[in-house]
Parts: C-alpha cells; structure tokens; sequence
C-alpha cells in the first residue's frame, strides 16, 4: 500500500518545484487506494494530491481531493488533519471566504505543532502565511514565512527553506523586520 502511494517521490517532485509530477505520481496512487477500501494512507496520499493540484491552479479537482482527505482522516491522524486544513484553507481564500480560511489555517499550524513532524508544521505554517497574505495582512503573513524557514532550516530542508525566505522576501514586512540568517 506505501510503495502504491508514492509519498517520498511526490515529496521529492515537490521539492524540484514540479507540482504536475508529483501529482502525476499521487494519482495512481489515490485510485488504487480507493479500490482497495483503505482510508488511512488515503487520507494523507489525497490530501497530497489535492496540494499539488492547487498548486497547479487546478482549483475545481483540489477541492475533489480535499475532500477526500478530509472525509478519510481520522481524527488521531493529525498528519492528515493538518494536510487537509492546510489545502482547505487555500482554497477558501482564494473563493473569499477569509474567516473560514483564517480559522482553517490557524487549526492546521496548531495542530501541526503538537506533533513530532517538523516538515508537516512547517508546510502548515507556510500555507498560514499564504492564507494571511490572501487576506490583506501582510506583516502576520511575513511573520508566517519566517516561521516556516526557521522550522524548514532547524530541520535541514535547505530547499523548503529557499522557498520560504524566496516568498518572504516578497512581502515589505519582512524586509523591515530583518531576516534570519
């Protein structure tokens, strides 16, 4: 079922800042799942895809996936809990639905933190600063960005950590408050 899911390839396709790949890999992976009735590696493998394809701008199939996620994590599975919050909360900022957003993410980033998986917190944080950014709060949405780098560097994703500082760097507030590093 775990050499089905492809979850270490997509994370790696990701990475490489090839969202098609990975969602090229996840797919299979999600129908084969479902045929055999299991939820639990459903749930993350889904919400993955669903990521993947937002980030794509394949907005109408992200939410298809969310969904799918959403209804198959367990309420223990935070890793799962906290990957759906995370898309979910993208996607309602960007239909303008900001409270909701707002609520979603933050629920993502707390549940994150309660975990031992820094690379989870820190694509939920990221996701955070991505939601307050959508929603006009600039110097929350650059406090997220740090975050996440400093999250991403403790855990050695130099890549991720790139990333974030790249999309800090686009926000006036972080300029002002002086990056890490």
């Amino acid at each position: 079922m775990h050499a089905a899911a492809a979850h270490d390839e997509a994370r790696v396709a990701r990475l490489a800042g090839d969202p098609a790949a990975a969602a090229a890999l996840l797919r299979p992976g999600c129908e084969y799942l479902q045929s055999r009735g299991e939820r639990a590696l459903l749930a993350t493998t889904a919400g993955m895809l669903a990521d993947a394809l937002l980030e794509q701008g394949l907005v109408a199939e992200a939410w298809t996936y969310m969904e799918i996620a959403a209804a198959d994590s367990a309420p223990d599975d935070l890793a799962a809990q906290v990957l759906w919050r995370s898309v979910r909360a993208r996607l309602q900022a960007r239909d303008g639905d900001f409270d909701e957003a707002d609520r979603l993410s933050a629920e993502a980033v707390e549940l994150g933190g309660r975990t031992d998986f820094v690379l989870d917190h820190a694509d939920a944080v990221m996701s955070r600063g991505e939601v307050l950014r959508a929603i006009g709060q600039p110097d929350a949405a650059a406090r997220s960005y740090r975050k996440a780098f400093e999250l991403y560097d403790r855990k050695g994703n130099v890549v991720a950590a790139q990333r974030a500082r790249t999309v800090a760097d686009e926000v006036p507030a972080w300029r002002s408050a002086g990056r890490a590093r």
